[in-house]
C-alpha cells in the first residue's frame, strides 16, 4: 500500500457516490512500482509522465499503457 499526494494525479474525474464513498478516477503521474532497482536502491515504476505529454486524452493514455505492459518497458 502507498500513499499518493494529491498533486502526483491528473484529470481526476467524479464517477459515483453512495453509501460512505464518493468514487473519483485519475492518472497518476508516478504510476504503479514495478521492481526494486539494486543499482540505483530505489523502485522502479511504470511511469506516465503526463508532464511531458501534457493533457491526453484518457482512451490513448489506456492504450500507451496496454502496449506499455505487453513489451515490459517505462515510458519516459
Amino acid at each position: 500500500m502507498e500513499w499518493i499526494p494529491y498533486n502526483r494525479l491528473r484529470n481526476i474525474q467524479y464517477l459515483a457516490s453512495g453509501g460512505f464513498s464518493t468514487i473519483y478516477k485519475a492518472i497518476w503521474l508516478d504510476g504503479p512500482i514495478q521492481k526494486w532497482s539494486k543499482v540505483n536502491k530505489q523502485w522502479k515504476r511504470y511511469s506516465t509522465s503526463l508532464e511531458i505529454y501534457g493533457n491526453v486524452k484518457m482512451k490513448t493514455l489506456n492504450h500507451l499503457l496496454i502496449k506499455m505492459k505487453k513489451k515490459d518497458t517505462m515510458l519516459c
